[in-house]
């Protein structure tokens, strides 16, 4: 069972500024075992009754997308190199 919810951080007041941090957490639960990834999503800011969000980029997903796309592409390269290397001979 995959769950997937919002939740709100421990607000923090600062004279005339509320701060609350959101982040999403997302988790896996099968017999026996359980994963849980949680990662920060926004910083809600509430002043003078407006309120603002501002988003907080996910740097490790994206490292991690680099990090997936380089590694297919070495072994796309790999694979055109040695199918070369196999016509040639």
């Amino acid at each position: 069972m995959i769950r997937r919810e919002r939740i709100a951080g421990e607000t923090v007041d600062l004279g005339a500024m509320t701060i609350t941090p959101e982040y999403e957490a997302i988790g896996l639960a099968a017999p026996g075992a359980r994963a849980l990834y949680q990662r920060p999503t926004a910083i809600r800011v509430e002043r003078d009754a407006t309120v603002e969000w501002l988003t907080v980029p996910d740097v490790t997903r994206q490292g991690q997308i680099l990090l997936y796309a380089g590694a297919a592409l070495c072994g796309l390269a790999a694979l055109l190199v040695s199918g070369a290397r196999g016509r040639t001979r």
